[in-house]
């Protein structure tokens, strides 16, 4: 990761653009945004801050991602960009219920444990494979959110899930109000 930050400082010439930081830090360490407002010359924590989270989340556990999540919150940062997965059909699982040696899966935040808003705006990734391949799924897209949306408690438990009978009186109900006022 160290190499691939100083290539990005290259790159993009950070000497020359003032308002652009790279940095390399653990993300799950305390007081995150603390250590990376004491390392950065732009961020002050008084202005906006855009905090960009590439196709990092997906390699941590749940409660990293809650504990990444709420020291977010408390940053002063004011808008959040993400990777995520909402056009692929995944059930979010966490690292301890992958086999062992896989440190990577798909998350999709918009579903359960995260349940995060609809982005403000976001665009789609390229489309590939696991294998490389084209498939015509998109890999994801990467997201915006405006940081004082993010929901404020995270829980791994799982939302109560309404039984077939109760099902049905919901459907029967909509299908009524829709009928009638249609």
């Amino acid at each position: 990761m160290p190499g691939l930050i100083a290539s990005h400082r290259q790159r993009f010439d950070t000497d020359a653009n003032p308002k652009l930081e790279f940095f390399h830090s653990d993300m799950s360490a305390p007081n995150i945004f603390q250590t990376i407002r004491q390392k950065s010359r732009i961020w002050t924590g008084e202005d906006t801050a855009v905090v960009l989270t590439r196709h990092v989340l997906e390699h941590e556990t749940f409660e990293a991602i809650f504990r990444y999540f709420r020291e977010l919150k408390r940053s002063g940062a004011t808008y959040f960009v993400g990777s995520n997965a909402s056009r692929r059909q995944v059930r979010n699982k966490d690292l301890s219920d992958l086999p062992e040696g896989v440190n990577f899966r798909f998350l999709n935040f918009h579903r359960y444990p995260f349940f995060l808003p609809a982005a403000l705006l976001f665009w789609v990734e390229d489309v590939h494979n696991e294998a490389g391949g084209k498939d015509n799924v998109p890999y994801g897209e990467i997201a915006v959110w405006r940081v004082s949306d993010l929901p404020s408690n995270f829980t791994t438990e799982e939302p109560v899930q309404a039984t077939p009978a109760a099902q049905e009186v919901v459907k029967r109900n909509a299908k009524f109000i829709f009928d009638r006022y249609r």
